[in-house]
């Protein structure tokens, strides 16, 4: 009750607070940790949900809950002595498994919130970021490789100059951008616009992906959640279920969402209010997105491979981040060999650093960076063994096409969807490979350096 009488309240004399849907209650404190709480009806209750357990309980029967607590603790339930999950000042953890060598741990750090520096000589500890963007700090380096401005972002200049146009009119104009869909191949930095966009209109972003939605209820969740002018950023938005991507369209729309409570004859749908936000998609196959989806984005951006030069000036960006000194020409040697991509561009580069820590090397020069892109097996246009291996299956198993795409992916042991979306993009952009919607020829100059290598 305490808590109750110094929280806000709606309208309705209610305290909600985590993810909770509310109608028809009064003077209720109703609290989710971790699953959907819904009231329908309720007076004066408290609702706590938790991942160790659910209390359920009149708001004015304090003296109740003391007691329930201490019959907990003597009667030796886990519950009553210790939380499953943990809160820090910096944030939260929760032990997902242990053994005797070993833990796993989920860390939730809230936004601008550090963990202080740890020394540990007995143990080893392995991190990955699933959501957001972390600094790391190792002795005095600190790294972060993503830009926060778009001026930062090196290419795509069309796409640049007409997100600022459009960022700039809507905090004029007070009023939130349009949803954007962001296409084209993987790698080009759809993630990091999505993140810049955020940062320039100085709000928060909901990062997820289209396979994390396993049912509606999951988007009506995350939809409520958001905050006036938020962003909600969906990865391979082209994933969607078909039930889930028509949730979305009232959503984008009226910005209302409906909610089904109940099942059979019982069942009810409850329409939902959400604060205005917007979209953003990405998705390297564009054309698998419904018609009446794709339309609803009001910005459609598509990014293009990036020059040798754009990628040069990352790479030399980079490598200062990594404090590492690297010529000129060897960059440029990387960009060239780097599809076009600035992902494949930093990643040579951090796998040509670990050639050179171990070579003892002061500065990465370009005989180091042919050494060590030779050793990968990338050659000078940037294909690497996969490349090659599915250039000469057209050339050796099918006489150089044409061949149907079924056919090279039970030949090559790879899914279907890689060779359309890694593979093939880069050697048609080279204009080693010809495609149509059903066979694929390769073509002369393919031929070509194929014989060459």
């Amino acid at each position: 009750r305490s808590l109750w009488s110094y929280e806000a309240k709606d309208s309705s004399n209610n305290v909600l607070v985590g993810n909770v849907i509310s109608k028809n209650n009064q003077n209720c404190y109703l609290r989710s940790e971790e699953r959907l709480v819904v009231g329908n009806g309720l007076s004066n209750l408290i609702v706590v949900e938790t991942r160790d357990a659910v209390l359920i309980c009149d708001i004015n029967d304090d003296q109740g809950i003391k007691e329930i607590v201490g019959k907990l603790v003597n009667d030796g339930y886990e519950e009553g002595i210790n939380n499953k999950l943990v809160y820090r000042p910096w944030g939260n953890f929760i032990s997902l498994a242990d053994d005797i060598n070993w833990k796993v741990k989920r860390i939730e750090i809230n936004p601008g919130a550090s963990i202080s520096l740890q020394l540990h000589k007995q143990r080893s500890e392995h991190w990955v970021v699933v959501e957001g963007e972390a600094i790391a700090q190792i002795e005095d380096k600190k790294i972060n490789l993503r830009p926060k401005r778009i001026e930062d972002f090196i290419g795509q200049e069309t796409i640049k100059s007409n997100l600022n146009t459009f960022i700039k009119s809507s905090v004029k104009t007070k009023k939130n951008l349009d949803h954007i869909i962001l296409y084209g191949p993987p790698g080009l930095g759809k993630t990091t616009l999505a993140n810049i966009i955020s940062h320039e209109k100085n709000v928060n972003i909901h990062s997820t992906s289209g396979p994390a939605f396993s049912k509606k209820g999951d988007l009506v969740t995350l939809l409520s959640n958001l905050s006036d002018g938020d962003i909600l950023f969906i990865d391979e938005i082209h994933r969607l279920s078909p039930i889930i991507e028509e949730s979305l369209y009232p959503a984008m729309e009226d910005f209302k969402c409906d909610y089904i409570i109940g099942s059979g004859p019982s069942a009810r749908v409850m329409q939902i209010s959400i604060e205005k936000f917007t979209l953003i998609g990405a998705t390297t196959r564009l054309g698998l997105l419904s018609r009446p989806l794709r339309d609803r984005f009001g910005i459609p951006l598509q990014l293009e491979f990036y020059s040798p030069i754009n990628l040069q000036k990352i790479i030399i960006l980079n490598s200062i981040k990594l404090k590492v000194k690297i010529n000129e020409n060897a960059a440029l040697e990387i960009a060239k060999r780097s599809r076009g991509t600035p992902r494949i561009a930093i990643r040579l580069l951090k796998r040509i650093v670990d050639f050179s820590v171990v070579m003892n090397a002061n500065i990465i020069d370009m005989s180091l960076v042919m050494d060590s892109l030779n050793k990968m097996k990338i050659d000078s246009e940037g294909l690497d063994e996969m490349d090659r291996k599915y250039i000469r299956c057209i050339l050796n198993d099918y006489n150089g096409g044409p061949v149907g795409v079924e056919t090279l992916s039970a030949s090559l042991l790879e899914q279907r969807d890689i060779i359309e979306d890694v593979i093939e993009p880069f050697l048609m952009q080279k204009g080693l490979v010809q495609r149509t919607s059903r066979v694929r020829i390769l073509s002369e100059k393919g031929l070509k350096h194929i014989n060459e290598s």
